[in-house]
Order: structure tokens, then C-alpha cells, then sequence
């Protein structure tokens, strides 16, 4: 069984991705004499990069080259695979061209010419890919979606770095309104009522806005860097977290702040709300802090576990919390024994998203592109949910109706079917 990869780059834009492929080619050549399977990881990458070479962005040539040398790095272990893989569900891939556009100086989109072949391989994925069920894309930002906040009626604001925030008939597809005021990234958004949200942005500011009115009617100034965390809580309360290092908690009614948490180190990246008065923040201090917020509020606990930026957390039932962090992991932690119970592995890049969903389900959107559905009481991984060559998952969150959406690095949304 054999892997052969061929490529004609443009000279002038590929000469690095040139490089990689032939030793590539060469690394699997050896393989092939050994008459070693391929793995089902290196299948994947296989048409993982002919998707890439097929879909032009402009992370191309960063993400041919990311592909190209995971797929040297398997061809090489190869040998040394432990995994134990069943024949009865085909897997098969046929040889393949595809025409990519690339910019011209004129600015439109000429072809190359790239070669793809792979061998029929039998095997069993280790984790099944559940069917795509996309069901829609919305489509509207011209920036990565950074953050989603179902409302009631069908009803789905989004955040995005093209400084907006737009509101979605999620049935439809139709864009509703945009809401304009940000002078920065917009990279956070909650729900404070049937037609209130709250917003955080670059420009240091957090945002409250009335959805009928179409406008914001309040500035919450007070944090001194950019704000990319927000939770509503309970009592007319919102928090939010930023580059600042500190927590804010706000009066919405006021509009005054009326606590200041410190404690991280680095930014505040994650806030999620928890029973009896508590809050957990995630931060790029590599840390988990969980906080009363009331009078005389402070930090109550610090999780250690994740080696690097944690990037989004969810509450779970029975005490427990998930988090999500740039070293790939997802963790489930149990916040009465101040402990983390079981770190779960399966993405290739940095988590930015989690959604506790019914059913025992945990949802995880990471840069590799791909939304991973995990059962947080044992660990184990359920299925991903995703595309080939699709981007990377920046935002999630469940609907009423148990469907899934999913805020991309270009500007889509994609909703998910149940």
C-alpha cells in the first residue's frame, strides 16, 4: 500500500511547500518498501491536504505547509503505531486534480495544477466522523466569528473582528440587523434578556444593546485594556474579563462597577457563570480561578492542570467544569475536590470554544478546523462534527432545539443539525 504525492507549485509562492513535498514523498517511498499500511491518520491528512490545495484562503500556504509536515512526521513514526485497526468499513479515496486560483497581480484568480493520489485503504476510523449534517451557512461578516449568543424566536447574534455584531433568523439564514458602535474587534457577546445583549471589544469598552431599537444604550467603561470575556449573572449582574488581567462585575441596571476581581496574571480570556454565587474564569496564566462575586467576593480556588492559555470553560452538572486550552486538551474538572478528573486529547490545534449540550454532551471547536462531541462523564470522544479543509472553529453554542452552531476564522456560521 502506498501514499504517492506529486505537486506543481507556483515557483514564485511555493517553493517551501515544494521542499516539504518531495521529502514527503521520498519518507513515504520508504514505507511503501516496507509495505507498512498507512494509518488512518495519515489518510486523513492526505485528503485533508488535497481540500486545502482545492479551496484557496488566505492561510494557504500556512496551512499546505502545517498539513505537509504532519504527514512527514506519520510517515516517519509509521512503523512505531500501536493502534489496532478493524477491516470492515471501507475507506477509499480515488486519484485527484484540482485547479487552485491563485492571485494574480491583477488580482484575479489564475489556476495551478495539483495532483493528489491516494490507495484504497480498509480501515476503521478510531473515532467515527459523525455524517456532516451541515445544515445552513450563514453568511454576512467579513471577520472571524469570535462569538454566538442564541436569543429567543429562532433568534442568533454573532461577534465578530469586522467590528459588528449581527442578529440571524436562524431558520431563514437571513441577516435581521447589524449593530454598529465598536471602534475594535468585537470578541465577546451574552444575552441579558429577550432583547438586550451585552458586548466587549478591543476598544476597551463593554456594550449594551437594545435589539429592537438597533442601538446601544449604555457604555460600561472601567477596564484598561481590550475586554474579551463577558457571563451574565444573576441579579442584575454581568462580569467581564480582559488583557487587563482583572474581572469586572457590573450593575446593568446602574451601569456602575461595583466589584473588581484580581488575581490572574495574564489575560482573561473565559468567564462562566456557577451555582451559589460563584463564577470560573479561564486565562492565559495557564490557570482556572473560581471566585465568589458578591460582597467581599475574591478568589476561592485555583485549578492547575493546562500548560498553556485556556481559552474557554463550560459548566457542568454536578459540580463540575470542562475547559478548553491552546494545548490541545480538554479538561473536566471537579470543583468540590479541586481537582481535574480526566484530560481529553484528540484535536490537532488550539481549543477556543466549548458548549455543554444535552444528553452527557460537550462540544469542542478547535483551529484544526474540526468540532469534536464528548461525553464528559468518562471522557470519551463521541465523534467530530466537520469538513475537510473547512476553518477553524472560533465560537460555539447550543441551540434550545439541541442543535449546534459553529463561528468560523472567515466569517461563516454554520448551524448544525441535532
Amino acid at each position: 500500500r502506498a501514499f504517492h504525492f506529486t505537486s506543481v507549485f507556483s515557483a514564485r509562492m511555493f517553493d517551501v511547500c515544494s521542499a516539504h513535498s518531495n521529502n514527503l514523498q521520498n519518507a513515504i517511498s520508504n514505507k511503501r518498501s516496507a509495505r507498512e499500511p498507512l494509518s488512518t491518520e495519515l489518510f486523513r491528512l492526505a485528503a485533508e491536504l488535497a481540500a486545502v490545495l482545492d479551496r484557496p484562503t488566505r492561510n494557504f500556504v500556512v496551512g499546505v505547509e502545517r498539513v505537509v509536515e504532519q504527514l512527514m512526521e506519520l510517515a516517519e513514526h509509521q512503523g512505531t503505531s500501536k493502534k489496532k485497526l478493524n477491516q470492515d468499513s471501507p475507506i477509499s479515496c480515488q486519484a485527484r486534480s484540482c485547479s487552485v486560483g491563485m492571485p494574480s497581480e491583477r488580482g484575479n484568480l489564475s489556476p495551478e495544477i495539483v495532483t493528489v493520489y491516494t490507495v484504497a485503504e480498509q480501515e476503521r476510523l478510531p473515532i467515527r466522523a459523525l455524517p456532516s449534517r451541515r445544515q445552513r451557512v450563514l453568511a454576512g461578516h467579513s471577520g472571524t466569528v469570535h462569538a454566538l449568543a442564541p436569543m429567543r424566536d429562532g433568534r442568533l447574534a454573532s461577534a465578530s473582528l469586522d467590528n459588528s455584531i449581527k442578529v440571524w433568523d436562524v431558520e431563514s439564514g437571513k441577516c435581521l440587523t447589524t449593530l454598529r458602535g465598536h471602534d475594535g474587534d468585537v470578541n465577546t457577546l451574552v444575552s441579558l434578556g429577550p432583547d438586550v445583549l451585552a458586548s466587549g471589544s478591543d476598544d476597551e469598552m463593554v456594550k449594551l444593546w437594545n435589539i429592537q431599537a438597533g442601538r446601544c444604550f449604555a457604555t460600561l467603561q472601567g477596564h484598561t485594556d481590550a475586554v474579551w470575556a463577558l457571563v451574565n449573572l444573576e441579579g442584575h449582574r454581568l462580569a467581564s474579563g480582559g488583557w487587563d488581567h482583572c474581572i469586572k462585575v457590573w450593575d446593568t441596571k446602574t451601569c456602575d462597577c461595583v466589584a473588581t476581581l484580581m488575581g490572574h496574571t495574564n489575560a482573561v480570556k473565559a468567564l462562566v457563570a456557577l451555582p451559589r454565587g460563584r463564577l470560573a474564569s479561564g486565562s492565559h496564566d495557564k490557570s482556572i480561578r473560581v471566585w465568589t462575586w458578591g460582597d467581599g467576593g475574591g478568589c476561592v480556588a485555583t485549578l492547575l492542570g493546562h500548560t498553556s492559555y485556556v481559552n474557554a470553560l463550560a459548566a457542568l452538572p454536578r459540580e463540575r467544569l470542562a475547559s478548553g486550552s491552546d494545548d490541545r486538551t480538554v479538561r473536566v474538572w471537579d470543583l468540590e475536590a479541586g481537582c481535574c478528573l480526566f484530560s481529553m486529547e484528540g484535536h490537532d490545534n488550539n481549543v477556543h470554544a466549548l458548549v455543554a449540550m444535552t444528553g452527557r454532551r460537550l462540544a469542542s471547536g478547535a483551529q484544526d478546523g474540526y468540532i469534536r462531541l464528548w461525553d464528559y462523564e468518562n471522557g470519551k470522544c463521541l465523534g467530530t462534527l466537520g469538513e475537510v479543509g473547512q476553518d477553524a472553529v472560533y465560537a460555539l453554542a447550543g441551540l434550545s432545539d439541541g442543535r449546534l452552531v459553529s463561528g468560523l476564522l472567515e466569517g461563516e456560521i454554520w448551524l448544525w443539525g441535532s
